[in-house]
């Protein structure tokens, strides 16, 4: 299987780059489009708490691999705006 993974003989060498290449192959490409998707789709479903919501934003935010530390929190924030049900609570935030 290693010798599937496109490794250099450096690489091959290196079992912390072997685990790495492992882990990618098995968890697929993540689609920064497809994520970036599942996020602004995102939205606080009826009766549940906005700490329920904030998880399955920071769950779909995991996977951040299309955006950096400060781009994934103004997204965050911009999510959460547009989320909330309590449309109350979203003209106290803006």
């Amino acid at each position: 299987m290693v010798e599937n993974l496109r490794l250099t003989d450096a690489q091959r060498n290196d079992t912390e780059e072997i685990i790495r290449a492992l882990q990618e192959h098995i968890e697929g490409k993540v689609n920064k489009y497809v994520e970036r998707k599942k996020l602004c789709q995102r939205v606080q479903e009826h009766g549940k708490t906005f700490e329920d919501y904030m998880v399955s934003l920071r769950q779909i935010a995991s996977s951040r691999k299309y955006c950096d530390e400060k781009c994934m929190e103004t997204a965050l924030v911009e999510q959460i705006i547009a989320g909330l049900e309590n449309q109350e609570i979203v003209r106290e935030l803006l």
